[in-house]
């Protein structure tokens, strides 16, 4: 922001883990651009007062120092709040990520320190934002990392038809398109990582990129990941024959030559085999398509 006296005073403290500091940019319609910004702030008596809301604010119902973004006569402007300054009520959400809080925070005449300029805070926000999706991506590739490791090492131990898994090639096909996820997602972040270092003109470009492949390279591997360890919940056991109670047959997986028990508890009277499945007749000297070993690649723009 510029403004070296905030940075004397501020960061001290948030660099020792003293201080737990955090950002309110986005208000209910999870908006991050600058016309989502609707909270207020007004100079009065020589001090600033903000009005308004802010949501899915990082740890805000526990944080020390709240930096707010609020809209001026001149624009948008960056305030910093304490965390339990009159007329500030901080409302902890229930989210699906335990591990990242989030809260609500309505302001109502609450006293904030202007940091920066007034109306300056517009390329401050961009270039942070830019900054933290950055460290996002970083954060993704350790756990599509993670996931990989996680189903290569149950491919090697769990046991099927009297062999590993892992032998199986559409487990091993599995696994080879998250390892090329995985080592792009970590080229992209890596590349960021640098233009973020060298505080260079590619950023903006590069973030975005980052942000972009590395979380969809993460939620595949997620998914993968869920699906090789979901061939069986007891490792170690052979899996058991196809079973249906009704008069539909029962799901084959052609590509493995798996079967699938019913999640049915009336489904045990009528175990049978499933079929294998027929691979249609060669026609005018062409080769037919493959039976269930068909894979779409899909590139993502």
């Amino acid at each position: 922001s510029g403004d070296e006296q905030a940075k004397a005073d501020l960061l001290p403290g948030i660099a020792s883990g003293e201080t737990i500091a955090t950002l309110a940019l986005t208000e209910d319609s999870g908006r991050w651009d600058a016309d989502g910004v609707a909270l207020t702030a007004v100079q009065s008596g020589g001090t600033w007062k903000l009005d308004g809301h802010k949501s899915f604010v990082i740890d805000g119902h526990v944080a020390d120092l709240v930096l707010v973004v609020a809209r001026t006569s001149a624009g948008l402007s960056l305030f910093a709040v304490d965390g339990d300054a009159a007329g500030l009520t901080r409302t902890a959400l229930a989210t699906m990520d335990q591990t990242r809080k989030q809260a609500r925070l309505v302001f109502e005449g609450v006293e904030g320190r202007l940091v920066g300029t007034d109306g300056g805070a517009e390329p401050v926000l961009s270039k942070t934002l830019d900054l933290a999706a950055v460290a996002l991506a970083a954060e993704q590739v350790g756990g599509a990392q993670r996931c990989l490791d996680m189903s290569v090492e149950y491919a090697k131990a769990r046991i099927q038809f009297g062999r590993p898994i892992g032998s199986f090639q559409a487990i091993k096909h599995k696994c080879a398109d998250m390892l090329l996820e995985v080592e792009s997602a970590k080229s992209a972040a890596y590349y960021a990582g640098w233009a973020a270092s060298e505080d260079s003109d590619e950023l903006p470009v590069v973030a975005s990129l980052a942000k972009s492949y590395c979380s969809e390279a993460y939620f595949h591997a997620a998914a993968e990941n869920i699906q090789i360890h979901g061939v069986s919940a007891s490792p170690g056991s052979t899996l058991p024959t196809c079973t249906s109670s009704g008069p539909s047959p029962p799901s084959c997986c052609s590509a493995t030559r798996r079967t699938i028990a019913s999640s049915s508890p009336s489904a045990s009277g009528s175990d049978h085999r499933c079929p294998r499945p027929r691979r249609p007749a060669v026609q005018s000297g062409r080769r037919p398509p493959c039976a269930g070993a068909g894979r779409v690649v899909a590139a993502s723009g």
